[in-house]
């Protein structure tokens, strides 16, 4: 929760090779947040905008809500923390596993 700033975050994995910045890849900063984990910011607006793990250098972790369209093929296969989730947030009831961790 702390890393999203919300009670959950919609991300999806894809290709780091599908990856094309169309425009602003100037204000994007990365730090490394943990050891071998590293997340992409806005310098402007400080929206988190990606991560990734330095062990595998081709999968990255887009932060869906800062994508300008919704993507045709990005479709809900779990919840993540389940079991830590904010004591206020109810869990939709849509079919989708729950997972305690990872």
């Amino acid at each position: 929760r702390k890393a999203q700033g919300s009670a959950f975050g919609a991300n999806a994995p894809a290709p780091a090779s599908a990856l094309t910045w169309l425009q602003g890849e100037a204000s994007v900063a990365e730090y490394e947040s943990s050891p071998g984990k590293i997340r992409a910011f806005c310098r402007t607006c400080g929206s988190p905008l990606l991560s990734r793990l330095v062990s595998k250098p081709e999968v990255v972790r887009l932060r869906l809500g800062s994508l300008d369209a919704e993507p045709a093929e990005v479709r809900l296969i779990g919840h993540i923390f389940a079991e830590s989730k904010a004591a206020w947030e109810t869990l939709p009831e849509d079919g989708a596993p729950r997972y305690a961790g990872r």
